[in-house]
């Protein structure tokens, strides 16, 4: 195992707690959510810092002075998604179908799309047998919500919107879903880094 963390930030904590200006250290990083537009946000979770239902963890872009911990968790998922296109090449298209538009992006990289249509044009060389693949899921994606439709299903509504304000105790309010939990890609470093902030929801809108 990893050793714990060093690295010191800002307190993500809420403004009626009045210890912004404290620091803490950071365990490491636990999940990740893809917006609509492809950007990333990780959810960091601190040691030694806790809201008072018990929760630990704030949603960030980056952590600042310290882009070595989101590498570490960027390189680990690839490699798990890699892992994950060797073993089957399958993807349920049911359950793609019924993910919400703003969760797409966070499920095709969860369930590692673009690895496995990389590793089935592999094996199926020279490649042209699945140069089509994603219009293919494309097409059985919207027959699949074409059925739900015509048996009475209300379909989902993929107007465009903001995601939730940040919520008393700092974190966004229902987040989506992340993309990995568990074992964290933890840091050990004696550097502090910058202030804490959150991102900024203007460029998170999604449809």
């Amino acid at each position: 195992m990893a050793p714990k963390s060093k690295m010191i930030c800002r307190s993500p904590s809420p403004p009626e707690a009045d210890d912004g200006d404290e620091e803490w250290p950071v365990y490491g990083v636990v999940g990740e959510d893809v917006d609509v537009f492809g950007i990333s946000r990780y959810e960091i979770r601190w040691q030694d810092w806790s809201r008072p239902d018990g929760t630990n963890t704030t949603w960030m872009r980056d952590v600042e002075g310290e882009s070595t911990l989101v590498e570490s968790w960027n390189d680990s998922l690839q490699k798990q998604r890699l892992l994950k296109a060797v073993e089957s090449q399958s993807i349920d298209i049911t359950l793609l179908a019924s993910t919400p538009m703003h969760d797409r992006l966070t499920f095709e990289r969860s369930e590692a799309v673009k690895e496995k249509a990389d590793e089935r044009a592999r094996r199926e060389a020279p490649g042209t047998l699945y140069q089509d693949w994603m219009t293919e899921i494309d097409k059985q994606v919207a027959r699949h919500e074409s059925e739900r439709g015509e048996r009475g299903s209300p379909a989902k509504s993929k107007k465009f919107g903001r995601l939730p304000p940040l919520g008393r105790e700092g974190s966004y309010a229902g987040s989506s879903r992340s993309v990995a939990s568990g074992t964290p890609i933890r840091q050990s470093s004696g550097r502090k880094a910058p202030s804490f902030v959150e991102d900024d929801d203007d460029d998170l809108g999604f449809q």
